[in-house]
């Protein structure tokens, strides 16, 4: 009995000195902020405790924050995140310095592989071969994961998923499929206390390793070559591919490369692509649903060039799609997959125009959700408009007011090959398909409280075959 009361006494004694940890680093940073003469948010406890019990999801959460800096009235706001003190920055022409201009000072932050358009288009046809054959009620929140797992795997490893196959063990979800579930839920609260996910999560990440690092010797025994990231890091490491002219320190680096290096890349080109693009696509054909004349001059669109085309859909046909483009486009903005873009400094950067220095090693957030969801930038912001990326309109728009693949050399490396495999996943539905809102379906969408967004409960849509 008496370790049973010294344990309970305790955990409420480690409880209330994590608790006096955090007020006190929340006290301490904004003192460092004060001396600056920099707007301090502090730590927002109530959206974090609202994020935890669910009420907001993460973005949304985000998009407090936001609102509480453009209140300040200031182009750049101090705040605690529980882990880091951050400067976060709502003025777009520093974004843009940031971003571009002066990328030398924050090159840190927290390849295209080739694809046969004909190929997804199929993989897109399978995910949804239930609503094809019967239509009527369908959670797309159960297609789109599969569609994006196997495309993902197979263009980063080369492994066959078989997220389409029903197995005893594991029923719908292929066990690569369930594993890639689990890595994305395990890595965000890994990152969130920030530890290493390979330290934490042995079996996961061993999973996805030795499917990966079994391949290795298979290719180099037998000459094979695979169209994909797997291999291309393969052959920058034997010093088959080069870095561009007078790049010979990247090239030494590049050449340097070990197997472990080679897998964990891999990894991660997975853990960027699949809960992301899945995001895209679920708000996409909820958009499509709710939305009946988009949906429509879409289908139109898309029907006309594949008809052109013999009913194909090729790599050209898709690059033709201008109103494709636009719809995709709208859809990131309003549902962004990532709510903020982050960077380190890495060397200290005077904030133009001000005394204000940011240190080496500081953290710079930069709003995503936000700054889409702003009235300054975009008329109307609430509906969904794909006009809003007319040719016109975004010559009229500050460039950086539209961030989901970030800007810069620190961009996202794999936009395109993103952007290409959701342009053929939505030509490959409305070309099948019509889609209208279900009894089930939720409108307006409620979140659920993870880190990217995600309908509080499934998208059930109602799919009737073309």
């Amino acid at each position: 009995m008496g370790l049973v009361v010294i344990i309970l006494l305790l955990i409420p004694l480690g409880i209330l000195g994590i608790m006096f940890y955090f007020m006190y680093q929340t006290w301490k940073h904004g003192k460092n902020f004060e001396k600056q003469n920099i707007p301090y948010l502090g730590a927002g406890w109530y959206r974090l405790v609202n994020f935890m019990r669910g009420k907001i999801s993460l973005p949304e959460a985000e998009a407090l924050i936001y609102q509480e800096a453009l209140a300040t009235r200031k182009p750049f706001v101090g705040f605690y995140d529980l882990t880091t003190a951050k400067y976060y920055i709502t003025d777009l022409d520093l974004m843009r310095h940031i971003y571009v201009k002066d990328f030398d000072h924050f090159q840190d932050r927290r390849p295209f592989a080739a694809l046969k358009s004909d190929i997804l288009f199929k993989k897109m046809l399978l995910s949804l071969e239930g609503a094809r054959s019967n239509g009527g009620d369908y959670d797309i929140c159960e297609a789109y994961p599969k569609y994006a797992i196997d495309v993902i795997a197979s263009s980063a490893c080369g492994v066959e998923s078989k997220a389409f196959e029903f197995t005893e063990t594991n029923g719908p979800l292929s066990e690569f499929e369930r594993m890639a579930a689990k890595f994305q839920l395990k890595f965000s609260f890994t990152m969130f206390l920030k530890f290493m996910v390979i330290t934490m999560l042995p079996k996961v990440a061993d999973f996805f390793g030795f499917e990966a690092m079994d391949l290795e010797p298979q290719i180099r025994k037998t000459g094979e070559r695979h169209d994909d990231f797997l291999q291309l890091m393969m052959d920058t490491q034997q010093g088959l591919l080069k870095a561009e002219e007078n790049d010979e320190e990247n090239t030494k680096n590049l050449n340097e490369l070990t197997d472990e290096d080679i897998v964990a890349n891999a990894v991660m080109f997975l853990n960027a692509g699949f809960d992301t693009s899945q995001s895209v696509l679920i708000f996409a054909a909820y958009a499509l649903a709710k939305e009946q004349d988009v949906q429509e001059r879409l289908y139109k669109e898309v029907k006309s060039i594949m008809d052109a085309n013999g009913g194909n859909l090729t790599y050209d046909g898709v690059l033709e799609m201008n109103y494709l483009d636009m719809f995709v486009n709208e859809t990131l903005r309003m549902f962004p997959p990532a709510a903020k873009t982050v960077r380190s400094c890495v060397k200290d950067y005077q904030i133009p125009g001000t005394q204000t220095v940011i240190k080496k090693g500081s953290i710079v957030t930069m709003p995503v959700y936000g700054i889409h969801s702003d009235s300054k930038y975009y008329e109307n912001p609430e509906k969904f408009n794909p006009e809003n990326f007319l040719p016109e309109k975004k010559a009229q728009r500050y460039p950086v007011a539209f961030a989901s693949f970030g800007h810069g050399p620190r961009s996202c490396i794999g936009s395109r090959f993103a952007l290409f495999k959701v342009k053929v996943a939505i030509a490959a539905l409305v070309y099948n398909f019509k889609l209208q809102p279900s009894a089930r379906t939720q409108i307006p969408v409620k979140f659920g409280n993870a880190a990217t967004l995600k309908p509080l409960n499934g998208m059930v849509l109602y799919i009737t075959p073309r």
